[in-house]
């Protein structure tokens, strides 16, 4: 990763959108809920298929992933931010499409 590229960024985030609405479909079709423990296989899931993907530099994806400095749970409690204004992209991605209302 030589030059900082904005455009690569934003194309890892739409991929990732579009691979996060696949999974999180067949996870509301089955009636699943949200917990912690789900986001994360989620996340898991979709930046496997980021990493597979040769058209797109992985080394940008970290920054949409959530951190290891902060560490969320992984529990069976439904997925709850809080008051929290700092979400990881990959989270908030999953998380509005689990909440979506046309899906």
């Amino acid at each position: 990763m030589e030059d900082f590229s904005w455009a690569e960024i934003n194309a890892i985030r739409s991929r990732l959108k579009l691979i996060i609405d696949d999974i999180v479909l067949e996870h509301r079709v089955a009636g699943d809920i949200l917990t912690w423990n789900l986001m994360h296989e989620i996340e898991e899931k979709a930046f496997e298929h980021i990493k597979a993907s040769r058209d797109l530099d992985a080394s940008y994806a970290g920054m949409l992933k959530s951190s290891r400095l902060r560490v969320y749970k992984r529990t069976d409690d439904p997925v709850d931010f809080g008051e929290s204004n700092a979400i990881p992209t990959a989270f908030m991605l999953i998380h509005q499409a689990f909440t979506r209302v046309d899906a």
